[in-house]
Protein backbone atom coordinates (compact mmCIF):
# COMPACT_ATOMS: atom_id res chain seq x y z
CA UNK A 1 0.00 0.00 0.00
CA UNK A 2 2.64 2.53 1.45
CA UNK A 3 4.33 1.78 -2.44
CA UNK A 4 1.36 2.54 -4.03
CA UNK A 5 0.72 5.64 -2.45
CA UNK A 6 4.37 6.80 -3.17
CA UNK A 7 3.52 6.18 -6.51
CA UNK A 8 0.58 8.30 -6.76
CA UNK A 9 2.36 11.06 -5.32
CA UNK A 10 5.21 11.10 -7.64
CA UNK A 11 2.61 11.11 -10.28
CA UNK A 12 0.90 14.03 -9.01
CA UNK A 13 3.98 16.26 -8.73
CA UNK A 14 4.79 15.32 -12.25
CA UNK A 15 1.44 16.27 -13.56
CA UNK A 16 2.13 19.75 -11.32
CA UNK A 17 5.16 19.69 -12.40
CA UNK A 18 3.94 19.43 -16.25
CA UNK A 19 1.06 22.12 -15.61
CA UNK A 20 3.48 24.77 -14.31
CA UNK A 21 5.55 24.10 -17.35
CA UNK A 22 2.56 24.53 -19.56
CA UNK A 23 1.49 28.10 -17.95
CA UNK A 24 5.22 29.91 -18.27
CA UNK A 25 5.75 28.23 -21.70
CA UNK A 26 6.24 30.80 -24.65
CA UNK A 27 6.24 30.23 -28.58
CA UNK A 28 7.91 32.31 -30.63
CA UNK A 29 6.82 31.83 -34.45
CA UNK A 30 8.72 33.86 -36.82
CA UNK A 31 8.42 34.01 -40.75
CA UNK A 32 10.68 35.68 -43.28
CA UNK A 33 9.32 38.12 -45.93
CA UNK A 34 11.05 39.45 -49.19
CA UNK A 35 14.42 37.79 -48.90
CA UNK A 36 16.43 34.09 -48.34
CA UNK A 37 17.75 33.97 -44.82
CA UNK A 38 17.03 30.05 -45.03
CA UNK A 39 19.66 28.26 -43.12
CA UNK A 40 20.34 31.31 -40.95
CA UNK A 41 20.72 31.77 -37.20
CA UNK A 42 18.13 34.00 -35.34
CA UNK A 43 18.72 34.92 -31.48
CA UNK A 44 17.10 36.16 -28.60
CA UNK A 45 19.00 37.70 -25.86
CA UNK A 46 18.91 39.58 -22.50
CA UNK A 47 21.53 40.59 -19.90
CA UNK A 48 19.65 40.60 -16.45
CA UNK A 49 20.65 42.75 -13.67
CA UNK A 50 23.56 40.78 -12.72
CA UNK A 51 25.26 41.13 -16.18
CA UNK A 52 24.31 37.07 -16.87
CA UNK A 53 23.18 36.41 -20.94
CA UNK A 54 20.21 34.82 -21.34
CA UNK A 55 19.54 33.53 -25.05
CA UNK A 56 18.06 31.16 -27.20
CA UNK A 57 18.15 30.39 -31.15
CA UNK A 58 16.75 28.50 -34.01
CA UNK A 59 17.77 28.18 -37.60
CA UNK A 60 15.52 29.29 -40.50
CA UNK A 61 13.92 26.94 -42.57
CA UNK A 62 11.56 27.25 -45.42
CA UNK A 63 11.15 30.94 -44.83
CA UNK A 64 9.97 29.46 -40.47
CA UNK A 65 11.77 29.55 -37.33
CA UNK A 66 9.97 28.43 -33.84
CA UNK A 67 11.58 29.45 -30.55
CA UNK A 68 9.81 27.80 -27.50
CA UNK A 69 10.96 28.46 -23.87
CA UNK A 70 10.01 28.85 -20.01
CA UNK A 71 9.51 33.07 -18.58
CA UNK A 72 7.64 33.81 -14.82
CA UNK A 73 7.66 37.33 -15.54
CA UNK A 74 7.89 39.40 -18.69
CA UNK A 75 10.96 40.77 -20.43
CA UNK A 76 12.48 42.62 -23.39
CA UNK A 77 14.79 40.41 -25.14
CA UNK A 78 16.45 41.46 -28.31
CA UNK A 79 15.87 39.44 -31.85
CA UNK A 80 19.08 39.08 -34.17
CA UNK A 81 20.74 37.69 -37.02
CA UNK A 82 24.42 37.45 -37.33
CA UNK A 83 24.29 36.90 -41.65
CA UNK A 84 26.02 38.65 -44.37
CA UNK A 85 24.12 42.04 -45.79
CA UNK A 86 21.79 41.87 -42.89
CA UNK A 87 22.08 45.31 -41.76
CA UNK A 88 20.37 48.06 -39.37
CA UNK A 89 17.92 47.04 -37.22
CA UNK A 90 18.34 42.76 -37.19
CA UNK A 91 21.67 42.70 -36.73
CA UNK A 92 21.87 44.70 -33.68
CA UNK A 93 18.78 43.87 -32.28
CA UNK A 94 15.25 44.03 -32.22
CA UNK A 95 13.26 44.65 -29.03
CA UNK A 96 10.32 42.10 -28.28
CA UNK A 97 8.67 41.22 -25.18
CA UNK A 98 8.90 37.53 -24.22
CA UNK A 99 6.37 36.25 -22.00
CA UNK A 100 4.22 33.22 -21.49
CA UNK A 101 2.05 32.56 -24.44
CA UNK A 102 2.54 33.43 -27.88
CA UNK A 103 4.65 35.78 -29.83
CA UNK A 104 4.91 36.66 -33.43
CA UNK A 105 7.94 37.98 -35.71
CA UNK A 106 7.65 39.00 -39.08
CA UNK A 107 10.65 39.80 -40.94
CA UNK A 108 10.19 42.03 -43.52
CA UNK A 109 13.44 42.95 -45.44
CA UNK A 110 15.60 44.26 -42.71
CA UNK A 111 13.08 45.17 -40.58
CA UNK A 112 10.02 43.03 -38.30
CA UNK A 113 6.91 43.62 -36.80
CA UNK A 114 6.26 42.02 -33.91
CA UNK A 115 3.04 40.63 -31.97
CA UNK A 116 1.36 38.16 -30.41
CA UNK A 117 0.55 39.83 -26.83
CA UNK A 118 -0.76 43.24 -26.02
CA UNK A 119 2.62 44.80 -25.39
CA UNK A 120 4.20 43.77 -28.48
CA UNK A 121 1.24 45.13 -30.71
CA UNK A 122 0.99 48.57 -28.75
CA UNK A 123 5.17 48.81 -29.14
CA UNK A 124 4.79 47.99 -33.00
CA UNK A 125 1.52 50.33 -33.28
CA UNK A 126 3.83 53.71 -31.89
CA UNK A 127 7.21 52.26 -34.16
CA UNK A 128 5.14 52.21 -37.54
CA UNK A 129 4.27 56.02 -36.19
CA UNK A 130 7.51 56.86 -35.18
CA UNK A 131 9.33 55.82 -38.08
CA UNK A 132 7.79 57.58 -40.75
CA UNK A 133 8.40 61.07 -38.75
CA UNK A 134 12.23 60.06 -37.69
CA UNK A 135 12.28 59.56 -41.57
CA UNK A 136 11.08 62.84 -42.18
CA UNK A 137 13.10 64.63 -39.32
CA UNK A 138 16.24 63.60 -41.02
CA UNK A 139 14.83 64.50 -44.26
CA UNK A 140 14.46 68.14 -43.41
CA UNK A 141 17.95 68.40 -41.42
CA UNK A 142 19.51 67.72 -44.68
CA UNK A 143 17.55 69.99 -46.39
CA UNK A 144 18.01 72.34 -43.87
CA UNK A 145 22.14 72.20 -43.86
CA UNK A 146 22.27 71.93 -47.52
CA UNK A 147 20.19 75.57 -47.96
CA UNK A 148 21.86 78.38 -47.76
CA UNK A 149 18.21 80.82 -47.97
CA UNK A 150 17.50 82.20 -44.60
CA UNK A 151 13.96 82.12 -45.46
CA UNK A 152 13.78 78.43 -46.48
CA UNK A 153 15.99 77.13 -43.53
CA UNK A 154 13.70 79.23 -41.09
CA UNK A 155 10.62 77.07 -42.58
CA UNK A 156 12.36 73.75 -42.31
CA UNK A 157 13.06 74.83 -38.95
CA UNK A 158 9.51 75.27 -37.85
CA UNK A 159 8.40 72.00 -39.42
CA UNK A 160 11.32 69.96 -37.97
CA UNK A 161 10.06 71.30 -34.36
CA UNK A 162 6.73 70.68 -35.09
CA UNK A 163 7.70 66.75 -36.14
CA UNK A 164 9.68 66.53 -32.91
CA UNK A 165 6.91 67.85 -30.48
CA UNK A 166 4.11 65.69 -32.13
CA UNK A 167 7.40 63.02 -31.86
CA UNK A 168 7.39 63.99 -28.00
CA UNK A 169 3.18 64.43 -27.23
CA UNK A 170 2.75 60.83 -28.93
CA UNK A 171 6.35 58.55 -27.02
CA UNK A 172 4.64 60.45 -23.75
CA UNK A 173 1.27 59.32 -24.32
CA UNK A 174 2.74 55.70 -24.71
CA UNK A 175 4.69 55.81 -21.64
CA UNK A 176 1.68 56.87 -19.60
CA UNK A 177 -0.30 54.09 -20.80
CA UNK A 178 2.79 51.80 -20.77
CA UNK A 179 5.17 52.51 -17.55
CA UNK A 180 4.43 49.41 -15.89
CA UNK A 181 5.52 47.01 -18.55
CA UNK A 182 9.36 46.19 -19.82
CA UNK A 183 8.86 48.49 -22.85
CA UNK A 184 7.16 51.38 -21.52
CA UNK A 185 9.93 50.99 -19.12
CA UNK A 186 12.44 50.79 -21.30
CA UNK A 187 11.46 53.83 -23.45
CA UNK A 188 11.41 56.00 -20.56
CA UNK A 189 15.31 55.31 -19.50
CA UNK A 190 16.05 56.53 -23.13
CA UNK A 191 13.38 59.19 -23.45
CA UNK A 192 12.86 60.71 -20.26
CA UNK A 193 14.97 63.76 -21.24
CA UNK A 194 12.18 64.83 -23.12
CA UNK A 195 9.24 64.92 -19.94
CA UNK A 196 8.87 67.50 -17.64
CA UNK A 197 10.51 67.02 -14.29
CA UNK A 198 6.36 66.88 -13.03
CA UNK A 199 5.96 64.18 -15.96
CA UNK A 200 8.89 62.21 -14.83
CA UNK A 201 7.94 62.16 -10.82
CA UNK A 202 3.61 61.08 -12.15
CA UNK A 203 5.07 58.41 -14.05
CA UNK A 204 7.58 57.18 -11.76
CA UNK A 205 4.79 57.18 -8.99
CA UNK A 206 2.44 54.89 -11.21
CA UNK A 207 5.32 52.39 -12.37
CA UNK A 208 6.53 51.90 -8.78
CA UNK A 209 8.81 49.28 -7.42
CA UNK A 210 11.20 47.46 -8.21
CA UNK A 211 11.21 50.41 -11.61
CA UNK A 212 12.44 52.72 -9.25
CA UNK A 213 14.65 50.63 -7.85
CA UNK A 214 16.47 50.27 -10.68
CA UNK A 215 20.09 52.30 -10.60
CA UNK A 216 19.73 54.54 -13.51
CA UNK A 217 16.29 55.50 -12.36
CA UNK A 218 17.92 56.30 -9.07
CA UNK A 219 20.21 58.48 -11.21
CA UNK A 220 17.57 60.22 -12.72
CA UNK A 221 15.76 61.07 -9.54
CA UNK A 222 18.77 61.98 -7.90
CA UNK A 223 19.33 64.56 -10.71
CA UNK A 224 15.94 66.07 -10.43
CA UNK A 225 16.77 66.53 -6.23
CA UNK A 226 19.50 68.51 -6.81
CA UNK A 227 19.07 72.44 -6.52
CA UNK A 228 18.07 74.93 -8.85
CA UNK A 229 17.16 71.61 -10.95
CA UNK A 230 15.01 72.82 -13.68
CA UNK A 231 12.37 70.33 -15.84
CA UNK A 232 14.61 67.94 -17.65
CA UNK A 233 12.52 68.86 -20.65
CA UNK A 234 13.63 72.53 -22.33
CA UNK A 235 11.41 75.04 -23.49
Amino acid sequence: MKTILNFVVFITLIGLMASCADKNQFVMSGSVRDRDLNGETIYIYRWDNDDNIEMDSAVINNNKFEIKGLREEPAIFYAYIDAKEVYFPLALGIPVLIKPGKITFEIIGNDAIIGGNAENESYQRLLDKQIPMTEMTEKLNEEFNASTDSAERDSLEVEYNKIVEESNKMITEYLYANIINPFGQNLFLDQYYILSKEQIEELLSIAGEPFVSDPIVKDIIAIMAEPNTSDVQED
